[in-house]
């Protein structure tokens, strides 16, 4: 009856059961691979985290700390040699400070900074007036009129251009390019005629461009035709542009400078003018208009 019972059993439930051995000896399997591989990749870490120092740089007899202590011995400085030594160090940051511009300055005196100047000297003579009236009891009136009296008046910086006056040559040099806002003139980088609304003025690597008029910085951009490019307010409408400067300038935007003021150095030409040599592409415009340079510089 039993065995009966069991072959029933195997004949309606035998499929399930191979199945389910079949299922606990693939899991069993891949336990075991699985936890092989894991002790593999434990050794192999701990094998490439283990360096032998002797094998890689040798055998060295490695001295303790107090040992070496002992053999270096006291520090001691003289403050002679520290004075020399803070010396050098001034006097190397300012070398590497000139170093960052490829040309030397030579900026004629600024008269924003002339009147800075004037300001600070009226205003220690002002606290020395009241430190003499005070010692003295003076009236508080009399003390008020000498303060009124010793309030500093500041010049004002940007004058606005006005037509007749005559601009500054930014740089010296030969005029390559022509200003030829309608007639076509031959292009000998592009190969072909174009008209030309400035002018391109040659000139060394380290040459100085300066502010052809006093003006407010509008601009500083790095344009693919005209390279490092400054381009200056000077009010009623007329504004100049400089172009092909080094790429570090010396002026900011919104900055005000005055007629003269070294604004950058010349650099390398873009590929756009490349066959015109080193030069500054320098334009003049009144109201968005081209206006010849030749009119407003002198002769």
């Amino acid at each position: 009856m039993r065995k009966h019972r069991f072959k029933q059993w195997t004949s309606q439930k035998g499929f399930y059961t191979i199945l389910l051995l079949c299922v606990v000896t693939v899991v069993g399997t891949s336990g075991v691979i699985t936890a092989r591989n894991l002790k593999k990749l434990r050794t192999h870490q701990q094998s490439q985290e283990h360096v032998d120092l002797d094998a890689e740089f040798g055998d060295f007899d490695l001295l303790a700390v107090d040992d070496m202590q002992n053999q270096e011995g006291p520090l001691s400085v003289t403050e002679e040699e520290a004075a020399n030594t803070q010396a050098g160090t001034a006097s190397s940051e300012s070398q590497e400070e000139e170093q960052k511009l490829d040309f030397v300055l030579e900026v004629p005196e600024n008269p924003e900074e002339v009147t800075a100047t004037g300001v600070a000297k009226k205003e220690e003579q002002k606290e020395t007036t009241q430190e003499e009236t005070t010692e003295k009891e003076v009236p508080e009136q009399e003390v008020a009129q000498t303060e009124k009296e010793e309030e500093p008046v500041v010049a004002e910086v940007f004058y606005p251009y006005e037509p007749g006056d005559f601009m500054q040559w930014p740089v010296e040099g030969e005029v390559v390019m022509t200003f030829s806002p309608t007639k076509p003139i031959y292009d000998k980088t592009l190969e072909q005629f174009r008209t030309n609304s400035s002018i391109s003025i040659g000139g060394p690597h380290t040459t100085q461009v300066r502010a052809a008029a006093s003006g407010i910085v509008e601009s500083i951009t790095n344009h693919p035709q005209t390279g490092m490019t400054v381009v200056i307010d000077h009010g009623n409408g007329w504004r100049t542009t400089y172009g092909q400067l080094q790429e570090k300038v010396l002026v900011k935007e919104q900055e005000r400078v005055t007629k003269g003021k070294v604004i950058g150095g010349i650099g390398q030409p873009t590929q756009y003018s490349v066959l015109l040599g080193e030069h500054l592409y320098f334009q003049v415009t009144k109201d968005g208009e081209p206006v010849d340079p030749s009119y407003l510089l002198p002769q």
